[in-house]
């Protein structure tokens, strides 16, 4: 891996699917993500903020992982979704926002395993607007009630919650350098005020050793004189 490139691995700021068989309600908080076609019509909304990645930066790859499975081998697409205003607890099929027409890419579902599909493109789209990132997941060609099952933002088992691996490089002027050693610091100098405090404080005991030995002298000498 170069010095300059940068592996981020994000999650979902909120998932739900959709049904047309039940056009009003939210399954925001449901126990898995569920795609089918024809008849229960389900669809995937998953949304990641990508705040994370630099403005700057240039998008190697972008990978989304979802961990699921599906009774029979089918195929689960993904497309963009340009609108980012809904929320996890107030999606709906009747009021779910629109998508591209065109597809981002597909994925075979088959056996419990980690799916992954490429959305490289759809990540420098949502990069250069408001840095949301919605995705849409369909089940394609699917006759009555087949379908995939994967495992959403809050399940129990951390590992398996769905996920965003994006690899980005940096200009060179954001590699980070290593930092100068560091050199010995000098003790602190004193300032003229504390060499002329200390100066004086000197003198002063200069001075008042003499008087000292001064009288010291003064009365071992009348001493003397008494003894006499």
């Amino acid at each position: 891996m170069k010095a300059s490139e940068e592996p981020v691995t994000l999650y979902p700021e909120a998932n739900a699917y959709v049904n047309s068989f039940s056009p009003d309600k939210n399954y925001g908080k449901y126990y898995d993500l569920q795609v089918e076609g024809n008849k229960y019509n389900k669809t995937i909304f998953i949304k990641f903020n990508l705040m994370q990645i630099p403005a700057d930066a240039s998008i190697v790859s972008a990978q989304l992982m979802l961990y699921g499975y599906s009774s029979n081998s089918g195929i689960v697409s993904v497309y963009y979704v340009s609108d980012d205003s809904w929320t996890e607890n107030g999606i709906t099929y009747n009021n779910r926002p629109s998508s591209s027409i065109y597809l981002t890419d597909k994925e075979n579902v088959s056996s419990k395993s980690w799916c992954s599909w490429n959305i490289k493109e759809d990540v420098i789209t949502a990069l250069s607007d408001n840095k949301l990132l919605t995705e849409v997941m369909r089940y394609e060609n699917a006759e009555d009630h087949e379908g995939a099952r994967f495992f959403p933002r809050d399940c129990y088992n951390e590992d398996l919650r769905p996920k965003l691996v994006i690899t980005y490089t940096l200009p060179a002027s954001h590699i980070i350098t290593p930092s100068a050693p560091l050199t010995p610091t000098t003790p602190p100098t004193e300032t003229k005020e504390e060499v002329s405090w200390w100066s004086i404080i000197q003198t002063v005991a200069v001075i008042v050793g003499v008087i000292l030995t001064y009288f010291i002298y003064r009365l071992t000498k009348q001493s003397r004189r008494k003894i006499r």
